[in-house]
């Protein structure tokens, strides 16, 4: 995909894209005659040639080789200018994507550009309306920092809709170090330090893999601020033994452990109607354990083991727990990724590589993208009611999550993030277990996400949306809603069990 400049050759096409995108999200809300009217005022050749030659507005368009896929354009002076106390807005005028392409990022990719463009001009703030009903562009522009700060009214022809304005404050950073400002903690911090002050007494926390590594550090730092803590995994025995280490080290009796084998769906079913069963409720599920760069092998159901693993048994598992999540009071369900979901996105068509030679990297990755669309649709489907769900990148640490590398493997490791064993040395790209863990208990407790999900998180903040910084972010495609929603409707298929309405 390529993003330029408009030009007076594209106004037939950016024409028509106009009219067909504007007609499927608003047609049916106006009287035939309104609409044609309005479509002649804004999108005839005639008007785009206006507005491309003008001074007020600036276009780019995202092309897939020779076709037109998607636009966006800035306009300032902002029209909402005097909703807002900023002193130099600018106006996202539309973004709007072919609608036969939905879902594959283009949107994402626009909006990186208008972004950067604004804050190229001086501009402290990006404006925009959105329909009141469409909550789809709603979740789409408050995942960029967009906060709804007035309600108006946009006319077409005699009608008269209702919608919001959104606004969007702009730092001067490099887009490299853009991220939301909202914790005083980072990548340094520890599960106790971001937990110090909480009181988690009578909170549920599940947590899978809570037995050893990250998940046993956040059954414990949990555990120390008063939660009643389950430890499921595959192993009872093991899941026993540290939840009675853990109550030893914390003086909290309430921890138990559960039998969960992620790898067989039977399993799973089996975990979730003896957790319907054993437990009351659950405010805080930590979907962490996970399985990477493994050699081909597959799932008891025949699917390719780490998306199997990694994705499908949490979907299922949560589906399951879904009565117990309903119970629970400021629900978070959080979705352990990884910056793997950088290498590759989810292959829709072929996600256990039936087709496809086997790359155990790209399967990781495909299987870690998984994890933050999961959190996406989660959030779509019941972030309404009060069950919010997010993603994130614990960091790197050297646990057993990595016992399948091989000596490639590390000295590639090695080479770019440098001696694992310098943990303690402030410019060191690794963490301790304890620093790893700090991120998923602050996703799971902190006040900054009250209310919010369908995020990626990374050092205790919320990621910026980038698709180059090797270094960080959050790849437009793997928090976009489309993706999210093929993802759902795949994986409702493959496990034979759809989510509760």
């Amino acid at each position: 995909m390529i993003l330029r400049p408009a030009s007076l050759d594209d106004v037939p096409a950016l024409a028509k894209l106009g009219r067909e995108s504007f007609c499927a999200t608003f047609e049916h809300l106006y009287a035939p005659a309104d609409l044609a009217a309005f479509l002649e005022q804004v999108y005839s050749e005639r008007a785009v040639a206006e507005e491309i030659a003008g001074v007020e507005c600036i276009h780019r368009l995202a092309f897939d080789g020779d076709a037109l896929v998607g636009f966006c354009k800035l306009r300032q002076p902002s029209w909402y200018a005097d909703d807002s106390d900023a002193a130099n807005p600018i106006a996202l005028g539309q973004l709007y994507t072919d609608p036969a392409r939905t879902g594959e990022g283009i949107g994402a990719a626009l909006m990186e550009w208008a972004i950067a463009e604004a804050r190229g001009r001086g501009c402290d703030a990006i404006q925009l309306s959105v329909w009141s009903e469409n909550f789809g562009a709603q979740r789409f522009y408050r995942r960029y920092g967009f906060a709804r700060i007035a309600d108006i009214q946009f006319q077409v022809g005699e009608q008269l809709d209702d919608e919001f304005l959104y606004e969007l404050r702009l730092g001067s950073g490099p887009k490299t170090e853009r991220r939301e400002a909202m914790s005083s903690f980072g990548a340094k911090s520890t599960a106790d330090e971001v937990l110090a002050g909480k009181d988690l007494t009578g909170r549920t926390a599940f947590i899978t893999g809570g037995y050893s590594g990250l998940g046993r550090e956040t059954a414990r730092a949990m555990a120390a601020k008063g939660a009643h803590v389950v430890i499921a995994g595959r192993d009872l025995a093991k899941g026993e033994a540290a939840a009675s280490e853990i109550a030893t080290e914390t003086g909290n009796a309430n921890i138990e452990a559960i039998t969960c084998d992620l790898g067989s769906l039977d399993a799973v079913r089996a975990c979730g109607s003896e957790a319907r069963e054993r437990l009351g409720k659950i405010d805080l599920l930590i979907n962490n354990a996970g399985v990477m760069a493994c050699p081909y092998a597959e799932t008891a159901d025949g699917f390719e083991l780490q998306f199997g693993t990694n994705h499908l048994g949490h979907f299922l598992l949560t589906r399951e727990l879904m009565p117990l999540l309903e119970k629970g009071e400021q629900v978070r369900i959080v979705n352990l990724s990884s910056r793997g979901h950088h290498i590759a996105p989810v292959d829709f068509d072929d996600p256990n590589f039936d087709h496809r030679p086997y790359d155990k990297w790209q399967s990781y990755g495909n299987s870690k993208t998984a994890n933050i669309l999961f959190a996406v649709g989660l959030e779509e489907r019941f972030g309404g009611k009060g069950m919010h769900a997010v993603a994130l990148h614990p960091g790197g640490i050297v646990t057993n999550l990595g016992r399948h590398l091989d000596e490639v493997d590390v000295a590639q490791m090695r080479e770019r993030f440098g001696d694992p064993e310098e943990t303690d040395k402030p410019q060191s790209n690794w963490k301790t277990i304890p620093q790893g863990a700090a991120t998923t208990c602050w996703a799971a407790t902190c006040d900054e996400l009250e209310g919010r999900g369908g995020v990626y998180c990374e050092d205790c903040h919320v990621a910026p949306i980038d698709a180059e910084d090797v270094d960080g972010g959050v790849r437009p495609y793997a928090v976009d809603t489309g993706n999210a929603n093929r993802l759902w409707a795949l994986s409702e298929k493959l496990v034979g069990e759809s989510f509760p309405a």
